[in-house]
């Protein structure tokens, strides 16, 4: 049996058209939580945090412009962060437009324009600088995944990824290093 040109041309639209409407309604998606509009719980402006360790030592000091907290959430979220380090060893301090410090105060993530310096005893100050770094409190360990620039006089040393501890600064590029070193 043949079927008209019609006929055929019909019964193949009406497959697509059957095709088309089971796809679409298998690529039927909830809305992700994070595309729902947020509200604070709580929200601070000129935020001043101490950090203590079990001693009663101050471990570190966070300052923010602003900053709030999420219901369910375990970070309180920051602008411009002035962030010092009050423990044993080096001194340092971080900068940046914007970042997230974990409820317990031991997790600081900063981003955008972010400066972690520290000044030179009897040489000049570093000034590390990156998009992003994450600094863990209790192990006093900074990481970046990003390109890094440290500056230390006029030297330089650049590359991407970096690990350092800032109890002894002990430092390490992962890759791209590059150095300039000036006398």
């Amino acid at each position: 049996m043949r079927l008209p040109g019609r006929s055929l041309a019909l019964v193949i639209l009406a497959v697509v058209g059957i095709g088309s409407w089971w796809w679409l309604s298998e690529q039927r998606e909830e809305i992700a939580i994070d595309d729902q509009p947020r509200h604070p719980d709580s929200y601070f402006r000129n935020l001043d945090v101490v950090r203590h360790g079990i001693d009663g030592k101050g471990e570190m000091r966070v300052n923010a412009e602003y900053a709030e907290h999420f219901e369910n959430d375990a970070w309180v979220h920051l602008r411009a962060i002035d962030a010092t380090g009050l423990a044993d060893g080096p001194d340092w301090r971080l900068r940046a437009n914007e970042g997230r410090l974990s409820d317990d105060g031991v997790q600081l993530e900063a981003r955008g324009d972010v400066v972690l310096s520290r000044p030179g005893e009897n040489t000049a100050g570093m000034q590390l600088r990156t998009d992003t770094l994450s600094v863990n409190t209790d192990a006093q360990i900074a990481t970046t995944k990003d390109s890094v620039l440290i500056t230390q006089g006029g030297s330089e040393i650049s590359g991407r990824g970096m690990w350092a501890s800032l109890a002894d600064d002990y430092l390490r590029l992962e890759s791209d290093v590059e150095a300039y070193y000036a006398k």
